[in-house]
C-alpha cells in the first residue's frame, strides 16, 4: 500500500500526526486525543499519495530523458535548422504524451468512488507510461 502517513495530516482538520496501526489502520493524532482514520479519509490520503507518486515518476522520466537544459534551449529556439526543428517536435510531443499519460492515470484515480474495495482500485491504476 502507498505511504499514506505523511498525507493523512493535511487532509483531516487539526490532526498533527499518523501512524499506521499492526492491523493495517492507521491512528490519527490530535492536540489530546488520537482516533482511527475514517475509510474516507484513508481513501483520500491513498489517492494524494498515489497521485503524487506518479507525478513525481513523470517528472523523473521526463528530466531523464530531456534535462532542464535541454528543453529551456529548444524552448528559447537555440537550435535551428529543419533537423533541430524535427528534434524539438518529437521533444515536445513524446513530454505533452507524458503529462497526458500521468494526468489519464490521475483521473482514474479521482474517479475510483468510496467502497469496500476502493483503496485497492487506487492503488491498482498504473501509468501506461509512452515509450
Amino acid at each position: 500500500m502507498t505511504q499514506i502517513i505523511e498525507y493523512l495530516p493535511s487532509l483531516v482538520a487539526g490532526c498533527v500526526g499518523a501512524a499506521n496501526q499492526v492491523d493495517g489502520a492507521y491512528r490519527l493524532d490530535f492536540v489530546g486525543s488520537s482516533r482511527l482514520a475514517t475509510a474516507a479519509e484513508i481513501l483520500a490520503a491513498t489517492k494524494v499519495a498515489r497521485i503524487a507518486a506518479s507525478r513525481a515518476e513523470c517528472s523523473r522520466r521526463i528530466y531523464a530523458r530531456y534535462p532542464a537544459g535541454r528543453q529551456s534551449s529548444v524552448a528559447l529556439g537555440v537550435y535551428s535548422g529543419a533537423e533541430a526543428e524535427s528534434q524539438a517536435a518529437i521533444m515536445k510531443d513524446w513530454i505533452s504524451d507524458m503529462v497526458a499519460a500521468e494526468n489519464a492515470a490521475a483521473d482514474a484515480i479521482e474517479a475510483v468512488q468510496p467502497g469496500p474495495n476502493a483503496v485497492a482500485e487506487v492503488e491498482a491504476v498504473s501509468v501506461s507510461w509512452p515509450v
